[in-house]
């Protein structure tokens, strides 16, 4: 019942912060005095490079934080920082986790909604170059064949992944 109480106040219950936050008074979210700025500067990085690999080959030359891409896409889903809190989320980490109770704007935003959302878009945006060119690969279909079996090269493409996948049967 004292978590139920914690969550109607807004207070963020894990142990570990996410990045640019430390606990303050009455298990709130408060800026961290010493990486807030680091935090707001991970932010403008993934504004200006558009993915989060890229951005963490960046983070080791100035940032005490070097997380993985996938751990710092949960970091930038995470809704601390945007100011809120969430509790009871589905499993997972990422663009998926949704959360079942959410509490708004109980603690500084590091990024406002708004903003938020438009740097998803552009950090969700297809990188894949390779998917993109597709059609024009498709069109050596059936043209390529193995000199020493006959084979013919197929094309296969998985959409789920995106991807082309060369097959060499019949």
């Amino acid at each position: 019942k004292q978590f139920e109480v914690y969550r109607a106040q807004g207070r963020h219950l894990r142990r570990r912060k996410p990045f640019g936050y430390v606990g303050g008074a009455d298990h709130k979210l408060v800026p961290d005095p010493d990486n807030w700025g680091h935090a707001l500067r991970v932010i403008e990085e993934l504004r200006s490079v558009g993915s989060f690999s890229g951005v963490t080959n960046r983070l080791p030359d100035w940032c005490p934080w070097t997380p993985a891409a996938s751990n710092l896409q949960a970091w930038f889903c995470n809704p601390a920082i945007r100011g809120h809190i969430g509790h009871h989320k589905t499993p997972g980490k990422g663009w998926g986790v949704t959360w079942a109770e959410m509490h708004y704007g109980q603690h500084p935003a590091l990024i406002g909604e708004s903003e938020w959302q438009e740097l998803a878009e552009l950090l969700k945006r297809r990188r894949n170059n390779f998917a993109k060119s597709v059609h024009a690969v498709h069109g050596l279909t059936g043209l390529l064949q193995c000199s020493s079996c006959g084979h013919r090269l197929r094309l296969k493409i998985r959409s789920w992944l995106s991807a082309a996948v060369f097959d060499t049967q019949p």
